[in-house]
């Protein structure tokens, strides 16, 4: 059995779906960078741009 705790500095995280899928909502406008972590795949930050009223997208490809 493994546990994980994840510690962050802010309220705007999410775990994601089956299908990989995630929605961080309340997300004030502007710019900001978006990491994800697995205990045992890589994914490089992203950055994303906020425009108020307006969905953003990101997507990840997580490697070994």
């Amino acid at each position: 059995m493994e546990g994980f705790v994840v510690v962050l500095p802010n309220t705007y995280f999410a775990v994601s779906n089956k299908e990989g899928h995630f929605e961080i909502t309340g997300v004030p406008a502007g710019q900001y960078t978006v990491a994800v972590w697995h205990p045992k795949l890589k994914a490089q930050p992203k950055p994303v741009t906020v425009e108020a009223g307006k969905p953003a997208t990101v997507d990840f490809a997580l490697a070994r």
